[in-house]
Order: C-alpha cells, then structure tokens, then sequence
C-alpha cells in the first residue's frame, strides 16, 4: 500500500496517494508503533502529499510535529530527519516565508552533503531548491549562472525526466524571465513539458507550476501563482 501511494504520488495523483496514506497510518501506528521509523517514515510522507496539494499550513504543522521526534528516534544526521528538514524548508517558502527557509537550509545542508555525498540526489536537490528560494525571494542575483552547471549535473545524477531535474530547469525558467529574456523563458517552458513523463497527470503540480509560468510570460497570471 506505500508502494502503491508512492506510485500514486509520482503521477501527480495526490489526493488518492493521500488517502492511501491516511488509510495506512492508522494501522502501521497500531500494529509497529506510533514512533517506529517506519510509522514516522509515513508521517513524511502525508505532510508531502499535503504540501503537494497546496494544504502548506496543515504540512507544515504535520512536519513541526513530526521533526523532533524522527531526529529523537533516527538521530539529528539520519537521512530521514534531514529529508524532513528539507521539506520543512520547501513549505516554508511555499508560505512566503523566504528568510526562514532559507535558513532552514543552511543549517541542514552542509550535514546533508557530508551524511550522503556532494552528488548525491537530495543535496543536489537540496542545492536547487535554495537557488528557487532564493529567485522567490528576490535574491536571485547568480542564479543564472549557477542553474546549468546544477542541471546538468542532476540530468547525470537522475535523468534529464526527473522531476528533480524538471524543477530546477522550471528554476532556470523563472530565472530567465526574471531577467527579462522572454523568448529563452518560453522555450525552457515548452522543453520541460516535453520531457515530462506521459502517464504522469496533467494535474502533476510540476506541470502546473510551469503552465502558470507560461501564462505569466504570456501575461495572463500572478507572480503568486509561481512556485519557489
């Protein structure tokens, strides 16, 4: 059943990933244990699929509840914990709440990068969602520059249909229409939807982020509308 709502989650299907989850972590806190890992792994998991389906606040308040427990059990450098750092991060930013992302970030990075490795996935994911948070904020100042050599090295680390990869050219994007160079923007736009996988949901907040991208080049959405 979490292979299933993991499978769920990957095509964009959150609300189904999510019920699947609360359906789920009744049981598993019954049968194993309200803070066996595991248990606490699926706690992860729903305050994910929240956050993906725009409920930040109730993510939010699932990961301040969750994050001192899963660093008691699993200890402060467990991957796991700092996983759950990570996304605190992210939904903080999804708050509009930059400053404290971004420290969130620089406190965990540095144990992320020694635990897994410089090239590992999630530090290089790490690296681009402070980069996006850094663009939402306004601070974006190098982005430009930092973002293909990251890209490139996530499409040798993950795949260039990653949606790791995906977010950070969706990253670069923003990047170029900040920078006022429309055309380039449009056409990183359209590339990202080509290489989307096509059994994932056209609903896939990815796709999402970057059609309200293309709308706002084309002049028709809210700087609002746009995710870190």
């Amino acid at each position: 059943r979490h292979l299933r709502a993991d499978t769920l989650s990957d095509l964009g299907r959150h609300g189904e990933a999510l019920s699947e989850i609360d359906a789920i972590a009744p049981i598993e806190a019954e049968v194993r244990d309200a803070r066996h890992p595991d248990t606490l792994g699926t706690r992860h998991l729903r305050a994910e699929r929240l956050s993906d389906l725009g409920r930040h606040g109730e993510a939010l308040s699932e990961i301040d509840a969750l994050a001192p427990i899963r660093a008691e059990v699993l200890g402060a450098r467990h991957p796991g914990t700092l996983a759950t750092r990570s996304l605190r991060a992210q939904t903080l930013s999804y708050l509009g709440r930059h400053g404290e992302a971004l420290s969130e970030i620089d406190a965990f990075a540095p144990i992320l990068a020694e635990v897994l490795g410089a090239r590992h996935r999630n530090t290089l994911a790490t690296a681009s969602l402070r980069i996006g948070i850094q663009i939402a904020s306004g601070a974006g100042g190098n982005a430009s520059n930092e973002l293909p050599v990251l890209i490139a090295e996530l499409a040798k680390v993950c795949g260039e249909h990653n949606t790791i990869t995906l977010r950070a050219r969706y990253r670069l994007a923003r990047c170029l229409m900040i920078g006022g160079l429309v055309a380039e923007a449009r056409a990183e736009c359209f590339a990202i939807l080509e290489l989307f996988d096509p059994a994932t949901s056209p609903n896939h907040e990815l796709r999402l982020a970057v059609r309200a991208l293309l709308a706002r080049l084309d002049g028709g959405a809210a700087e609002g509308d746009l995710r870190p």
